[in-house]
């Protein structure tokens, strides 16, 4: 299944510059339809919406994984809910983001998947694709939210190994409190968790390549240290489309 581009729209693959290093604020919304298709074709204006105002918005739809059984070696519970997923990156107008996206949610009737997950980005690897693992993670038991956010960004990131066609590394660190409130405007849960990791890779195939690699492993490993594995459910690959509003646009899945 792969998303379809509504009124023949076609999207661009946004190229992350190297100013992107410092943190920017970011929204996700973690969807749960019963056709997550159709959800996607009503999102999509609000999308295109928040992109021509200067923001970056993604659209992603949920693939299976073919990473499943590594993630359940280490320990990792799946979550099989959530099928749509929206992103937005960096700032815009709050009537640019909540107005479109209240109007195309209003016929979201499965809410006990969702959830709606606001604070601060960083990126570690520039780079994006167009197939992606969303990981949401909970902190290790006794580990403050700053402890957590120091090792993340830190001790666990200084040991990450080069991998060959991994293009992106994103570490979003979660407001709970933020994300309680934005949730609040839409109806839908907010996150219970403390971060998502996000990589990107150009193909389903380069992402079985990289899930299968030395360095995700030894990443999968390190997390023990700082993140609570049996309370972390990850929600697998995706296939992403993004649009900015800047230099034309470009089909994302190649």
């Amino acid at each position: 299944m792969r998303i379809r581009d509504p009124g023949n729209k076609v999207l661009r693959l946004l190229a992350v510059r190297g100013g992107d290093m410092a943190p920017g604020p970011i929204l996700q919304l973690f969807l749960s339809s019963q056709d997550p298709e159709r959800l996607t074709e009503s999102l999509w204006p609000a999308v295109s919406a928040i992109a021509m105002a200067g923001g970056r918005a993604a659209l992603g739809i949920r693939l299976a994984d073919p990473a499943a059984p590594m993630f359940a070696e280490y320990g990792y519970p799946s979550e099989s809910h959530t099928n749509c997923y929206v992103e937005v990156r960096d700032a815009v107008s709050e009537r640019i983001v909540w107005d479109p996206l209240r109007s195309a949610l209003a016929e979201l009737t499965v809410h006990s998947g969702c959830r709606v997950a606001a604070g601060r980005y960083r990126v570690i690897l520039p780079g994006w694709g167009a197939y992606a693992l969303l990981h949401p993670l909970r902190r290790a038991k006794g580990t403050s939210p700053d402890q957590f956010d120091d090792y993340w960004g830190g001790g666990h990131t200084s040991k990450r190994q080069p991998i060959p066609e991994l293009l992106g590394y994103v570490q979003h660190r979660v407001d709970r409190e933020l994300s309680a409130e934005l949730a609040a405007r839409i109806d839908l849960p907010p996150a219970d968790f403390d971060g998502v990791s996000s990589i990107y890779t150009g193909s389903a195939e380069s992402y079985e390549r990289v899930m299968a690699s030395r360095g995700a492993a030894g990443g999968l490993r390190d997390n023990a240290h700082f993140v609570d594995v049996g309370a972390s459910p990850y929600i697998g690959l995706w296939h992403l489309r993004e649009t900015t509003a800047d230099n034309g646009i470009q089909d994302a899945s190649l």
